[in-house]
């Protein structure tokens, strides 16, 4: 039996009060959390175990990154100051085109390795790929595999022409026998699910979306796509079905605990009523949606609704999410000239146990609770931007940053230790990105 004492300065528990035990402590049987109480205590009550003594830092939750893509790892700063759709079309699908099984499972392990540093333990990663490549899948999922994180790859598909190259597209045949072959190669025995989702009603036709939104239900999963992330995109929705975007995936029968809105920038107030009403879950990339001037999206109206919001990172350059809770914390003061609008218990429950709730893993991880696997982060916070400490839930919103994660374990496994990975390899994964990143670019030009 693997008994772990896990001790630090503060332990934050993201449990329904909130809870904070200073001077405390995690003790961990075979990956679960066993009890939690002051480390004296704790350390007095069970002898004869390992003990983990993290020392000045703050014992918390793994963070969910509820929506990246690992395959633009390795096309990161490529076509910045762009707006969405040019900043696809000229740079993002001309490198995906070009892209192979190598350089999905390089690029998926590139960004792997950066979510752990910084202290993510669970990720809901979109990709996609053209549809005579779909072998790409399993680079991203072996590599998903072997970084032992948990969450979900939703393999996203395009087959209405228009808008998106020819190369993306598959027919509806293809993308259902797609779906059931990874379901079956993948979705068993993995702490990682893969489902299938289109990207963007922009490029999707109805029946498919319908026929793969009924199977992801089926099957339990997630239901994840990006919508309404600018106004010309839900212009052209509009122009295409006759409704916006949530009302057409209301229609299709969609909505529902496992429907994800990503980035849900440009919803109108009877679509918010709609994510409510059947308990779908609303992913916020800020700085993605600031990056691409896409809008602000409607964070405190959702909020105010009961809605669950998760956040992500989304692809756009640096994989931290501690990043991504300060500036959605900012931004929505911001833009409601309302400093008390959102508080950071709040944002640190999106990043945690709300990321968990969209993927139905709530009872499982996203707080540190008795019964629940021991996914955590521990955060040293003896630096100077650290001290003083009156608030150690307002010091990992508003002063840490991923660079102060010292230990990160998955159900109770320790997978990077004092700034050291114990299983990836980060200079084998570097030195291949920037190989294959030379050879990429040779290949597009």
């Amino acid at each position: 039996m693997d008994k772990l004492l896990v001790k630090g300065k503060y332990v934050v528990t993201v449990n329904s009060h909130n809870e904070v035990i200073k001077d405390g402590a995690v003790f961990i049987v075979n990956g679960r959390i066993e009890e939690l109480g002051p480390g004296a205590v704790l350390e007095k009550k069970f002898k004869n175990v390992r003990i983990l003594d993290a020392g000045e830092s703050i014992i918390m939750p793994g963070l969910v990154n509820a929506h990246t893509h690992a395959h633009f790892y390795l096309l990161r700063n490529l076509g910045m100051d762009l707006q969405l759709l040019d900043w696809l079309k000229l740079y993002i699908w001309p490198a995906l085109k070009v892209m192979d099984y190598e350089d999905s499972y390089w690029s998926g392990l590139l960004g792997y390795l950066e979510n752990i540093r910084t202290g993510t333990t669970c990720i809901v990663d979109n990709y996609y790929t053209t549809g005579d490549q779909p072998e790409n899948i399993d680079g991203v999922a072996q590599a998903f595999k072997e970084s032992k994180l948990r969450g979900a790859i939703i393999r996203g598909y395009h087959d209405l022409r228009g808008m998106v190259s020819e190369e993306f597209l598959e027919t509806k045949e293809q993308i259902i026998a797609e779906a059931n072959r990874i379901n079956s190669k993948w979705n068993n025995g993995n702490r990682f699910k893969i489902a299938v989702a289109p990207v963007n009603l922009l490029f999707s036709a109805k029946d498919t979306v319908a026929e793969t939104g009924k199977l992801m239900a089926e099957w339990g999963l997630p239901n994840h796509t990006h919508v309404a992330e600018s106004q010309s995109e839900v212009e052209h929705v509009y122009s295409l079905f006759g409704a916006g975007y949530v009302d057409t995936f209301n229609q299709l029968g969609l909505l529902g605990p496992n429907f994800h809105s990503v980035h849900s920038v440009c919803l109108t107030e009877v679509e918010l009523e709609l994510l409510k009403a059947n308990n779908s879950v609303l992913i916020h990339n800020p700085t993605s949606n600031m990056v691409l001037s896409s809008g602000i999206a409607p964070i405190q109206e959702a909020k105010n609704k009961g809605i669950l919001i998760a956040l992500g990172t989304d692809s756009l350059n640096r994989q931290d999410m501690f990043e991504i809770m300060k500036v959605a914390a900012l931004l929505l003061k911001v833009s409601t000239l309302n400093p008390t609008g959102i508080t950071a218990r709040e944002v640190l429950r999106m990043a945690t146990i709300n990321g968990a709730k969209s993927l139905g893993l709530d009872k499982e991880i996203g707080s540190l609770e008795v019964g629940k696997k021991a996914d955590i982060t521990i955060l040293k916070v003896d630096k100077p931007h650290h001290v003083p400490l009156y608030d150690p839930i307002s010091t990992i919103v508003y002063s840490a940053s991923g660079q102060d994660v010292e230990t990160v374990l998955i159900e109770g496994e320790v997978i990077y230790h004092k700034r050291e990975y114990t299983y990836l390899n980060p200079e084998e994964i570097l030195s291949k990105i920037k190989e294959r990143a030379e050879a990429l670019m040779k290949r597009i030009s």
